[in-house]
């Protein structure tokens, strides 16, 4: 499971450095940038690795 999370975590970060967002990283750029969720709050700690 951590595995699966990895792995997503790195295809998602390779496809915001290639310049193309994914509709996550959009979403979360339109949402209200405070976190309102431990979910949130671990995505938003994510992105910024």
């Amino acid at each position: 499971m951590s595995e699966h999370l990895d792995n997503r975590c790195r295809n998602e970060r390779s496809a915001l450095m290639s310049g193309m967002p994914t509709q996550r990283a959009r979403l979360r750029a339109r949402t209200n940038p405070r976190p309102f969720s431990p979910g949130r709050a671990q995505d938003l700690a994510r992105s910024r690795l």
